[in-house]
């Protein structure tokens, strides 16, 4: 873009103020839409939700094999 070309966007946006009828997401969706918006893919989640499902996984392995001890005494 053209220094002119930015320089005719910057005045529209100055003029126009877009920020100030900005509300953000409103819906549940659109909020976790856009609180995946940091993350470099945001169709992959992230090391915390991984680390989490990984430690239900191992809670439920877990589980199998105290009820296993059970059934086979």
């Amino acid at each position: 873009m053209s220094p002119e070309g930015r320089a005719r966007v910057r005045a529209a946006a100055l003029l126009h103020k877009p920020w100030e009828r900005s509300t953000g997401p409103r819906t549940a969706e659109g909020k976790a839409r856009s609180a995946r918006n940091s993350r470099p893919r945001s169709d992959q989640p992230c090391i915390r939700e991984l680390r989490a499902e990984l430690a239900g996984v191992f809670a439920l392995v877990s589980r199998m094999e105290a009820t296993r001890r059970l059934l086979s005494k």
